[in-house]
């Protein structure tokens, strides 16, 4: 098991403060932009894990030495407890963990997809923090897990439970493992 962080956070950090210091942030994103723009061309071309790795040893890694003596050089000159010290402060403390995506053609340079996917739950999860019972609760979770595994299967919830309570309306004895959306036809 490898420990990833992900670049996106790193680069946010930078992205958040970029008004604060338009001249300095500037060099940073741009070098973050040139990995983005090679991931990009490496998911277009729909290249084998093993040409992920060996173009990012080719042209990452030597934009992430760059950014990494960039990010060494700000923080001899910037003070620690401004915003711009906290990014590199963050960014280096990562640094290896943030790198490491390099190192295997599986790993990706960010969990995007996935933090997108699971934000509808961790917005609600404070307005659901009341629900009036324990079983009610449940009963919430498991409905949010039903939608958010159809959307992960590019099916229509709103299709799905139709069709779901279509098929159990009026009947006592249903196999429920069928009804889910895995094996929604």
């Amino acid at each position: 098991m490898t420990l990833l962080h992900y670049m996106a956070h790193a680069r946010r950090k930078f992205e958040n403060i970029k008004g604060q210091y338009p001249q300095d942030i500037q060099v940073v994103l741009k070098y973050f932009a040139l990995l983005y723009q090679i991931e990009a061309n490496l998911k277009e071309r729909h290249a084998s894990l093993e040409e992920i790795q060996k173009e990012r040893e080719e042209k990452s890694v030597p934009i992430l030495n760059k950014i990494e003596q960039w990010l060494k050089q700000k923080s001899l000159v910037t003070t620690p407890k401004s915003s711009l010290g906290e990014a590199i402060s963050y960014t280096l403390k990562r640094w290896d963990k943030l790198c490491a995506n390099v190192t295997n053609g599986m790993y990706n340079i960010d969990n995007n997809p996935v933090e997108r996917s699971i934000r509808p739950i961790a917005l609600g999860r404070k307005n659901w923090l009341f629900i009036k019972n324990d079983e009610s609760g449940e009963d919430l979770a498991v409905i949010s897990t039903l939608i958010q595994t159809c959307e992960l299967l590019g099916i229509n919830p709103k299709d799905w439970l139709s069709k779901t309570f279509s098929k159990i309306a009026g009947q006592n004895n249903y196999d429920p493992e069928t009804l889910l959306p895995y094996h929604y036809v």
